[in-house]
């Protein structure tokens, strides 16, 4: 995650793709004081999803600034990430 100004807020932001449906939309997930805060969320939101069977993991925060699962009944992709 790159650099922000101290005390500058984050936001998470929670995406959901449908490829099926041919639906998208973004959503304001949460807003975090800091970078630090925003780590902590978006890991708290990956061991939530891990530990749903209904879901499989994309990819996790060491990998990207961002989770990402898939419902492996519908396909339905989901991402949260920062944005400031």
């Amino acid at each position: 995650m790159e650099e922000k100004l101290p005390g500058r807020p984050i936001r998470i932001i929670k995406s959901v793709e449908d490829k099926n449906l041919g639906v998208f939309f973004e959503e304001l997930y949460k807003t975090c004081l800091d970078d630090g805060e925003a780590v902590l969320v978006l890991k708290k939101i990956e061991r939530a999803f891990v530990a749903d069977p209904n879901y499989e993991l994309l990819h996790n925060v060491k990998e990207h600034a961002s989770v990402s699962f898939r419902n492996i009944h519908t396909q339905q992709e989901v991402r949260f990430f920062p944005e400031d």
